[in-house]
């Protein structure tokens, strides 16, 4: 696995001046104020550890059941949050108490047979099946990419077509458009290790793009979630960057409600249960495999965040 740090930056809030000082929004005639205190305090503690791991652990178990149903966004959510679970263990390992150690190893190791089952049997027929659009034509791009070396200096450019510099540059400035724009520097980097502008301009992007879906969560939230599978994706992707603020509990734990019995997350309708499986996970509901791809990604920046600030 591919991975740069980002440490946290739970005292940071990015890029606009409103977001650093206050986030001031109106709903039904009230002005509600949420302070840069407020947020840290919201933050996850030690104390909440477990309930977060529990539920990635059943999450992950689920898709274990169920490896044949995963499909490519299932399989990188579930990519992320084995990069972000194994650099927490390649930093805290001698920190942390052995029982802890030992439930982040399992869920590295359900990973791996999701992954092995995924790259023999499932990968190469998705590839082939990606659409026309814009964004699935330069997720293949960037899957047909190769590997580079963490140690090459400079960072190798990644090697894309002219539609997707351009998507990438002056695509969608909201919603899931912004967010897959951010999700295709966020592959580069970490999934191929190659920049798209460069190492400082995507940076810059990622950070600007990060300020505005801030907004777009908060809006999401006064809304009680109505868009869970959104708001999952964005957690998972400027989390993974460090952007502490997306993680806190009021959030976090709200978005459990959409985890059905069975481990999987519905992106629909809270609470609403499968009866069979197949009907779910498979192609016959792409939406659930997305949102439970994106909801452990999540989850796992939530508890590596706690793992580098309280132990």
């Amino acid at each position: 696995m591919n991975y740069t740090r980002y440490k946290f930056r739970p005292c940071t809030l990015i890029s606009f001046s409103i977001i650093l000082i206050l986030n001031i929004i109106s709903l039904n005639g009230d002005i509600i104020v949420k302070s840069q205190q407020d947020i840290l305090d919201d933050l996850p503690r030690a104390s909440d550890l477990d309930h977060y791991l529990s539920v990635l652990e059943k999450a992950v178990d689920f898709c274990v059941e169920n490896k044949y149903g995963v499909d490519m966004s299932l399989d990188f959510g579930l990519f992320l949050a084995g990069v972000t679970i194994n650099q927490v263990l390649r930093e805290k390992i001698h920190k942390l108490p052995p029982n802890l150690v030992v439930r982040l190893e399992q869920v590295l190791l359900k990973y791996g047979e999701i992954k092995d089952y995924f790259n023999v049997n499932v990968r190469k027929g998705l590839l082939r099946k990606y659409g026309p659009s814009a964004q699935n034509t330069c997720i293949a791009r960037l899957a047909r990419q190769p590997i580079f070396p963490p140690t090459r200096m400079p960072q190798a450019k990644c090697k894309l077509p002219t539609l997707c510099i351009s998507y990438l540059f002056v695509g969608d400035v909201f919603g899931y458009g912004l967010a897959h724009r951010l999700l295709l520097f966020v592959m580069a980097k970490h999934s191929r290790n190659c920049a798209v502008f460069g190492k400082e301009v995507d940076k810059d992007k990622m950070d600007k793009f990060c300020s505005f879906l801030y907004l777009e969560c908060q809006y999401n939230a006064f809304n009680d979630f109505a868009m869970p599978d959104l708001v999952f994706e964005i957690v998972a992707l400027c989390g993974l960057l460090g952007n502490a603020q997306f993680l806190t509990n009021s959030w976090m734990k709200f978005l459990t409600t959409y985890q059905t019995r069975d481990g999987y997350f519905n992106g629909d309708i809270i609470g609403m249960e499968h009866i069979d499986t197949n009907m779910n996970v498979t192609d016959q509901n792409e939406l659930n495999k997305h949102t439970t791809g994106t909801a452990v990604a999540a989850y796992a920046n939530v508890i590596r965040y706690i793992i580098e600030t309280h132990y």
